[in-house]
């Protein structure tokens, strides 16, 4: 039976697409939270005007990639701590280095000035200036109370003038490894007067990370479909792999793919819309029919791979096919194939085999030439070539 190029291709779609198996939605990435441990009263100082031994908080840090999107830190005052201006808080990662003073010295103008008395009471949350422009400086302004909330790291003072600038956070931190990212950060929280007093009941380190690269691999880059009879469909598949590593599904759609180049006509894509969840592979079938001879070349292209920016942006898998001329029929009247149709040599071999007599016996008495010189070999030719029941 013989099936047109399109009626193939339907039937070959439809198995494509029963092996390809949508997995789950895309997972996201989420900010990650990480209690401290060393919380607890702030040591006062000695002496106003020189810091005292810090509250050391730390934060252990682990499964967090890079580079780092997002830095925030809560800090819980309780019991209250009744001035501000004596207090700076500096955030650094496990290497100690580079460093991030959240905020230091409220309301300090000069380097004598002992800076606002407003008390830090609840919680308070410290971010880079793109999340909040709320100003702690401004907050304090009042004298009596920080209301809790969200304020943008500013810098430490003194300063010329209040409130004082605020300072990047998160970009700071941004060229860290994520070697460099999981391990132990701190916290250190210093008093640097006398009198007034305060503690830390709870904080809380947040980061967030850009998700890992997502990427696949084609394999192999060129399919070749080696030499084909024109008009004869042949089938080849590449595949396509996702790295175990991925957090996220690959989509590749099949109306982003494309045959281009001047044998584009003569290949045909035989998959449909593709899922890939981490790990997973599929192999994707593409065919080939050459309408007249020669050397047969096209590129297979799929854009608009999902999700942004995953490697590599686009698919491309080379075609490469041969268009030959049909073979001839063989000569089945010509047993041995010495080229002589001899019917006291093929056409009796032949009707013993008819009668249901075995091959070695069927050749008894006949001189069988080269290539097929035994009764094993054209016996073989008979069965393979031509159709010919061989008795057992």
């Amino acid at each position: 039976m013989v099936l047109s190029f399109r009626r193939y291709i339907g039937f070959f779609v439809a198995w494509a697409v029963g092996l390809v198996t949508l997995a789950a939605m895309p997972s996201q990435a989420v900010p990650q939270s990480f209690a401290a441990t060393g919380v607890g009263q702030i040591p006062d100082s000695m002496i106003c005007g020189s810091a005292g031994i810090p509250l050391a908080l730390s934060f252990n840090v682990t499964g967090m990639g890079a580079p780092l999107t997002d830095v925030r830190v809560t800090l819980n005052f309780s019991p209250a701590h009744t001035f501000v201006g004596d207090l700076t808080a500096t955030l650094r990662p496990p290497a100690g280095f580079p460093s991030v003073i959240l905020f230091g010295r409220v309301g300090s103008t000069t380097a004598n000035s002992a800076g606002s008395g407003a008390s830090m009471d609840g919680a308070y949350t410290f971010v880079d200036p793109s999340v909040s422009t709320a100003n702690i400086w401004a907050a304090a302004s009042g004298g009596v109370l920080v209301p809790s909330g969200t304020y943008a790291v500013t810098l430490p003072g003194p300063v010329a003038t209040t409130p004082a600038g605020m300072a990047p956070m998160t970009s700071v931190f941004a060229g860290l490894s994520a070697a460099q990212i999981n391990g132990t950060w701190t916290l250190n929280i210093t008093d640097r007067c006398t009198s007034d007093v305060g503690g830390i009941s709870q904080a809380t380190l947040q980061l967030d990370s850009a998700p890992p690269a997502q990427e696949f691999t084609v394999n192999p880059l060129q399919l070749n479909f080696d030499v084909v009879d024109v008009n004869e469909l042949t089938l080849r598949a590449f595949r396509v792999t996702a790295a175990a590593s991925n957090t996220q599904n690959i989509d590749i759609t099949a109306a982003n793919c494309s045959i281009g180049g001047a044998d584009a006509g003569q290949f045909a894509r035989l998959f449909s819309n593709v899922t890939l969840a981490p790990g997973a592979s599929v192999q994707l079938p593409m065919a080939f029919r050459p309408t007249s001879l020669g050397n047969k070349t096209a590129l297979l292209t799929c854009t608009g791979v999902l999700p942004s920016g995953v490697t590599p942006t686009v698919l491309a898998v080379s075609l490469v096919g041969v268009a030959g001329v049909p073979a001839p029929p063989p000569n089945c009247y010509d047993v041995d194939g010495d080229g002589v149709m001899n019917p006291l040599t093929d056409g009796l071999f032949m009707l013993r085999l008819q009668l249901g007599i075995a091959p070695v016996t069927a050749a008894s008495g006949i001189v069988l030439n080269a290539p097929r010189n035994t009764p094993l070999k054209a016996a073989l030719f008979m069965a393979q070539r031509c159709g010919f029941h061989v008795p057992d």
